[in-house]
């Protein structure tokens, strides 16, 4: 069978603009058990990859996260690569090349601001400026036109009347005071020979706008600016300077929390010329990560009068986005709104108040039935419902269409079973990561507040990445760490960007944790040791910030600690829960620790491994002599014992007495749940990694609150920000902070696709993986299918539980690796056996009960690194070592 290579570009086959390039690929065809032992990587200029600028070959296995060296490339430059793969079954052809330009540029451009600021809307906003340049092209275009521009706000560019590029939000989210992204694109196929006009349009968006909870404006600066440059063939041809036009057009104001105005009847006219602005061109780095998109077009549900009277669509769906409609039945005279919402209240209508201060409003003045289809351009909106003025009664769901945006694109986990409620459970967790991964990692997107908060992300980021590919999205964030701990000591703020500058308490254990936490979980989902250098000093501020606060070495007992937010058991008029707010600080204190030092020991920074080791043993002293009596904690919540699993605080032979324990806390509380944003998401995962099984089981099918399926049975189609944000009679939590479409409590996913499905890395990048799922006992799941596309392809686990008692269990592993494959205990010892040879003719390295057979070949010429977890094969389990390949294995449990 033919064998094929696949090269990726920074995880896309697709054209970009990179100035890091990173190539990674798959192998397809051949037979079971393929795997790489040398690669030769071309890099060329030119699509045949005959004019050759550097190759190398390497004896490895190592197919992901390569690099060039920086050496070999050169700004503003169009390059190609290819590979070619010789294999344990032969060598593939050349691959099919990617390509890609470096978009680092020297800037001729100058920032220029308007000469005329006007208001544009009913809080003060800004009328957008439109920033135009008439130029002439003598000669036909032969070459390459490639089009810079970034701006102090958000910008949107157009060239001879056509959108250039299809990405919303520009430049991004970034601190501006650190970084403004610039973004460049091939605008050869829109110019033409004569006379060409360019026109962008710039509102203040996160760097002036209105933003943040207390009504603030101008965090980053009040000044709108833009700045670009037009080369052709590398020549700079047209550059921002104050020979550019002022003009305002039918856009009054636009606005992430109050929405945006349109008044179609409106020209565009000149008002000025745009002046110089004096701001540094030393913060313009190239795109760094990937933009706002639509991902999806979704036809509403439903068109309907509410109990009030009020017109309301429903999308039958909550996301992030906004809706478009086609004015084909707009009442004179042609004003219409659209506000959005996420939820109908008690007796049925329209409900807004949970937004607080966001008018989530859009409003469109139209020459009545034009045809044309209007949305908005700088604004987006998180909800489910949309209240409707200024349509005729003639309007139906057909003229409307819901558009959902997110900056991830491309989704990469899949998980199913035969149980609607649980299926729902995981639509809601993939929903309200789409609609909060929009430029940065944000809360919710709806109400007034859309920030990003540093703990939401951490406990949520396994989960994140079983979902979507979500590598570079993040590392753009994290770039964003450092520069803000060392303006407070180290000490990492809840929300980055820090747009509350300090305040808010400035910090807390499980917020700060995120610098380390989140580093550690992409470099164990991507294989990239690269995401560990790139910030291993954040890493390092964060812990040597934390050791310096103790009243007792080892503690983290000071400050204003968030705890446990949100927890169901916490005191009337706190949300911080029950648990000893210090205690949660402590135990997160010593699991970063933890993994600094391991971070450490994969850098090869002995001193600083041996240090962090050091402290995390003093950390465990600590905790052990100030919170627990022996393996009780002091304050003994569901949450405090998770994190006394989940954080290594307990001794291995205890483990088992501890989720005991927390199960009997569980089952007196009637089976449910108490735990908060700290506690909730290792729940499910100690519980199944201690033999608690199907106590962990016990809360996923519980569907009375507090429970996720409470969520799916009331309705819901996105994770909730509190387990009761809607009350079983109906009424709401509150108005004050009750997002319907917060993604944290969604972490349960990652034990969804660990332990139920059994995927899991056992070497980072998944490499080496393991298949191990674990069925519940009370056999509620009959069916269950799951799969994540990694690097090296797709690995994915399939298992059914017939009513006659017959388990079976199909792998795929993708070629170049290797997976263990863990049965679960089945009626006999023997028939188990039967079943793994029956999967695969000959295989090693299988134990049950002790006992060796025969073996599969493990395929690397590397081995699998010392520091690598090994897998426990459960008692009463067979596991045993397969390569790539789909494997089947079937066998009888009872």
């Amino acid at each position: 069978m033919t064998i094929k290579a696949i090269i990726r570009i920074n995880d896309t086959t697709d054209f970009l603009f990179t100035a890091q390039p990173q190539f990674s690929w798959q192998l397809v065809g051949g037979v079971n058990t393929l795997y790489q032992t040398d690669y030769t990587l071309v890099l060329a200029a030119d699509p045949e990859c005959r004019q050759v600028l550097w190759q190398t070959t390497r004896h490895t296995s190592q197919s992901l996260a390569i690099r060039l060296p920086a050496a070999q490339l050169q700004p503003a430059t169009r390059y190609y690569a290819r590979v070619r793969v010789q294999t344990n079954q032969g060598s593939t052809d050349w691959s099919a090349p990617v390509s890609w330009a470096d978009p680092r540029t020297a800037w001729q451009a100058a920032w220029i601001r308007p000469e005329v600021t006007a208001v544009g809307g009913p809080k003060g906003q800004r009328r957008p400026f439109i920033a135009q340049k008439t130029f002439t092209l003598t000669e036909p275009l032969a070459g390459r036109a490639i089009l810079r521009l970034s701006a102090l706000g958000l910008y949107h560019a157009q060239l001879n009347g056509r959108d250039v590029g299809a990405d919303y939000f520009r430049p991004g989210f970034t601190d501006y005071d650190q970084r403004v992204q610039y973004q460049s694109g091939d605008v050869t196929d829109l110019l033409c020979q004569g006379t060409n006009v360019l026109t962008i349009e710039v509102t203040a968006g996160w760097y002036s706008g209105l933003y943040g909870w207390w009504g603030a404006r101008g965090l980053f600066g009040d000044t709108n600016a833009l700045i670009g440059q037009l080369e052709i063939n590398g020549r700079v041809v047209v550059a921002t300077d104050d020979s550019w036009t002022e003009w305002v057009g039918p856009r009054q104001y636009a606005d992430f929390y109050n929405g945006e105005a349109y008044d179609a009847r409106v020209q565009k006219q000149q008002v000025g010329h745009m002046l110089l602005f004096p701001h540094s061109r030393a913060v313009l780095v190239p795109q760094e990560g990937p933009s706002v998109r639509v991902v999806e077009k979704i036809t509403p549900r439903r068109l309907f009068r509410d109990p009030a009277g009020d017109l309301v669509l429903d999308l039958g769906q909550n996301i992030a986005g906004w809706v478009a409609f086609r004015n084909r039945h707009v009442a004179a005279p042609g004003v219409v709104t659209l506000t959005y919402g996420e939820v109908l209240d008690q007796a049925g209508n329209f409900f807004r108040e949970n937004l607080r201060g966001a008018d989530a409003q859009d409003t469109y003045r139209l020459a009545p039935n034009d045809g044309q289809t209007y949305q908005p351009r700088f604004t987006y909106h998180g909800f489910r419902y949309v209240r409707l003025t200024g349509f005729t009664d003639a309007v139906t769901a057909a003229d409307f269409t819901g558009i959902a945006i997110s900056s991830l694109h491309r989704q990469t986990g899949t998980f199913t079973t035969d149980q609607p409620a649980v299926n729902q459970l995981q639509s809601n967790i993939t929903w309200s990561q789409r609609g909060n991964f929009v430029e940065i990692p944000t809360d919710c997107p709806q109400r007034d507040e859309r920030a990003g908060w540093t703990a939401d992300a951490q406990v949520f980021m396994p989960t994140a990445n079983f979902n979507a590919d979500t590598q570079f999205f993040i590392r753009r964030w994290l770039r964003d760490f450092l520069p803000s701990q060392q303006a407070q000591d180290g000490a990492l703020p809840v929300v980055i960007p820090d747009i509350l500058r300090g305040g808010f308490n400035g910090t807390s254990g499980v917020w700060g944790d995120a610098a380390v936490l989140i580093p550690w979980a992409l470099y164990c989902t991507y294989g990239d040791l690269q995401i560990l250098q790139e910030q291993y000093a954040s890493m390092r501020a964060w812990v040597d910030y934390v050791r310096r606060q103790g009243t007792v070495a080892g503690l983290y007992d000071t400050g204003a600690q968030l705890g446990d937010w949100l927890a169901l058991d916490t005191p009337a008029g706190s949300y911080h829960g029950a648990t000893d707010q210090n205690f949660v600080a402590t135990a997160f204190f010593a699991w970063s620790t933890a993994v600094v030092a391991q971070t450490a020991r994969l850098l090869g920074d002995v001193p600083a491994a041996q240090d962090y080791t050091q402290l995390d043993d003093t950390i465990r002293k600590a905790i052990q002599q100030t919170y627990l009596n022996g393996i009780v904690p002091k304050k003994d919540t569901q949450t405090a014992n998770v994190l006394l699993l989940q954080c290594g605080l307990v001794p291995a032979a205890e483990r088992p007495a501890v989720a005991r324990h927390l199960a009997d806390l569980i089952r007196a509380n009637g089976h449910h749940l108490d735990t908060g944003f700290a506690g909730a998401p290792y729940l499910c995962p100690v519980l199944s990694a201690n033999g608690q099984t199907e106590t962990a089981y016990d809360l996923l099918f519980q569907d009375d609150y507090p429970s996720w399926l409470y969520e799916v049975k009331q309705g819901a189609t996105t994770m909730w920000e509190h387990w009761d944000g809607i009350k079983p009679d109906g009424s709401f939590w509150s108005s004050d902070m009750n997002s319907f479409n917060h993604y944290a409590y969604g972490s349960i996913g990652q034990w969804l696709y660990e332990t139920v499905a059994g995927i899991r890395a056992q070497r980072p990048g998944y490499q080496w993986s393991v298949i191990a799922p674990q069925p519940d006992p009370q056999r509620r799941l009959h069916h269950v299918r799951a799969s994540i596309a990694t690097a090296f392809g797709l690995l994915g686990s399939e298992w059914t539980l017939s009513a006659a008692g017959t388990f079976s269990l199909t792998v795929t592993v993708p070629a170049n690796t290797t997976a263990q494959v863990v049965l679960p205990q089945g009626a006999g010892e023997e028939e188990m056996v039967q079943a793994a040879t029956a999967g695969q003719a000959q295989f090693t390295d299988g134990t049950l009960h002790g006992r060796s057979v025969d073996s599969f070949g493990v395929p690397f010429t590397e081995p699998v690194p010392a520091d690598a977890e090994a897998y426990a094969v459960p008692a009463g389990a067979l596991g045993f070592t397969v390569g790539s390949g789909t494997y089947t294995f079937s066998y009888p449990v009872q």
